[in-house]
């Protein structure tokens, strides 16, 4: 896996991405249903601004993409996941405009030239004005559990006790495959 990653209990996951202009790591939220997907791709995924972009657009001149590493053809993120969800028949913008985020649910499709009509525009607004917001990894707030659960070694076993019963049991060579399997999570 070329890029650095880190799943969210909200079901997004977020791809770290270096900013090319800045050479800082940029937080870019995707939906978690999409992350292997994203991965089989051979791509380093960056931020870098689009010089493309006019100075007094409104959008955010920053666009998410990267070059693959065999083919060296340039992909971008945000067309990446339009053509997974709706087809390669569509141009995509972002409903609420910021290029970190692209949840499903923020990539709206349309047929080339209609992007600037009457219908297109409400469409959008109406969609945006259903959007939940997008919960960043700073937002969400894990509550404490009251459970109170223990791990027990007994008989060369480990045992998993939750408020004084025994929910789960594990060997040690178990014990030591999750282990291992979810230091692997964090790399």
């Amino acid at each position: 896996m070329l890029n650095r990653y880190e799943h969210l209990e909200n079901g997004l996951t977020i791809l770290l991405c270096k900013n090319t202009q800045s050479k800082e790591v940029e937080e870019i939220y995707v939906d978690t249903t999409l992350f292997n997907y994203l991965s089989a791709f051979n791509i380093e995924w960056k931020v870098w601004d689009d010089t493309k972009k006019k100075k007094n657009s409104i959008e955010n001149p920053k666009v998410v993409g990267g070059t693959d590493l065999s083919t060296k053809k340039i992909y971008f993120l945000k067309r990446v996941i339009g053509e997974y969800l709706h087809g390669k028949d569509y141009v995509y913008s972002l409903l609420n405009g910021d290029y970190f985020d692209l949840r499903n649910s923020n990539i709206y499709p349309f047929k080339n030239g209609t992007g600037h009509s009457d219908q297109v525009r409400k469409e959008k607004q109406a969609l945006l004005e259903t959007q939940s917001p997008l919960q960043k990894k700073n937002d969400i707030d894990i509550t404490a559990n009251n459970d109170d659960v223990k791990v027990i070694e007994y008989e060369e076993r480990l045992l998993l006790v939750k408020n004084d019963k025994v929910v789960n049991e594990l060997s040690f060579a178990e014990a030591v495959a999750v282990t291992n399997y979810f230091s692997t999570l964090n790399q």
